[in-house]
């Protein structure tokens, strides 16, 4: 899905990051493929990759009030809703792609009438 939205919303995607982590995936490929064939590896190298990919994984509260999924649904819910009013499609029907789209012009046209 990353994929996709880098794709067709190349502006929601922060750049540096993203070839931080490509760069730092490349490399991750690179001691696996040297463990592969039996090659030194330098333990400290492969701890630093380790240290930044788990860096990544951002531990979520799942329950609750503020809880992942019940933020998930109300922010899913109110989107539905902005999309309902201001087109004449229902966005629970639609395929990803669509949903994505739609709310993304809507974003630039109230950015445009805002004046941001």
């Amino acid at each position: 899905m990353d994929e996709e939205i880098e794709v067709y919303f190349p502006e929601l995607v922060d750049k540096g990051k993203a070839i931080q982590f490509y760069a730092n995936l490349k490399k991750r490929i690179q001691i696996s493929i040297d463990r592969i064939l039996e090659r030194d590896v330098s333990d400290d190298e492969e701890s630093i990759i380790e240290d930044y990919f788990y860096s990544l994984l951002k531990p979520d509260l799942f329950w609750g009030s503020d809880g992942f999924t019940v933020t998930h649904n109300k922010n899913f819910e109110s989107a539905c809703g902005i999309i309902s009013q201001n087109t004449s499609r229902n966005p629970k029907e639609m395929i990803t792609l669509e949903w994505m789209q739609i709310l993304e012009d809507l974003r630039q046209q109230n950015k445009r009438h805002s004046g941001k």
